[in-house]
């Protein structure tokens, strides 16, 4: 596997933390989002999305709250949500670490990304009534593939 490419000098990393405690399962329908600063990897503050302004909702750009981070960091991510990150040019980095920091030293560090559920139906282990298959454990009993993003 590839090492995610790093953010340049004192970039913004962006962190999906919805409980402000751990790190967020599902970047796409988080609201609430650490900021932390890459070269000192302290945290440098916190963001609150508005339900229009989730990330799943659509709209993305340097306009945005998130438009300053160069790097999102997030348990998982839709592939539709990732591709739209990487051509804004943010880095999607999918964090096995349930820390928020942990998950930005992680990164910084070299860490491999998680293997991570893609959404849209890649997984059909469900049934119809589930939408994908992100946002859960992907040690429950079946297999995943890995995600074209990584």
């Amino acid at each position: 596997m590839n090492r995610p490419s790093m953010p340049t000098p004192a970039a913004c990393i962006a962190v999906a933390s919805q409980n402000r405690r751990t790190v967020t399962g599902h970047a796409g329908r988080c609201r609430r989002f650490r900021l932390y600063d890459s070269i000192s990897r302290a945290p440098i503050g916190e963001i609150e999305l508005t339900p229009e302004q989730v990330l799943h909702a659509g709209g993305f750009g340097p306009e945005h709250p998130l438009g300053r981070a160069q790097v999102l960091i997030a348990a998982g991510f839709g592939p539709g949500l990732a591709r739209r990150l990487q051509r804004g040019g943010v880095i999607c980095y999918a964090s096995a670490a349930d820390d928020p920091s942990r998950a930005v030293a992680d990164y910084l560090d070299g860490v491999p990304p998680a293997v991570f559920p893609t959404a849209g139906g890649d997984c059909d282990a469900h049934g119809a009534e589930a939408h994908g298959c992100h946002g859960h454990d992907p040690q429950h009993g079946h297999p995943h593939p890995l995600s074209k993003e990584q």
